[in-house]
């Protein structure tokens, strides 16, 4: 989950965004899944699911046992 850090990233067609890296709290629906490795703009992701806009459970090769993204849940 989000670690609470402020971050600032360039995505793909070159706008510079900043931001609080936190992971919303409540129930939500997903809304769109990606099948396969996406390279995101602030990384890989495996089989995205997206909530809350561009929030996403996803899978990774490495999770931490602690808060570590920049927002998303990553699951092994």
């Amino acid at each position: 989950t989000g670690n609470g850090k402020n971050y600032c990233y360039t995505n793909k067609q070159g706008r510079r965004s900043c931001s609080k890296a936190n992971t919303p709290t409540g129930h939500f629906k997903f809304e769109r899944k990606v099948s396969g490795w996406r390279d995101g703009d602030l990384g890989l992701m495996f089989a995205p699911m997206y909530f809350k806009g561009g929030i996403a459970v996803h899978g990774y090769k490495s999770v931490p046992t602690y808060p570590a993204s920049h927002g998303c849940v990553r699951i092994p």
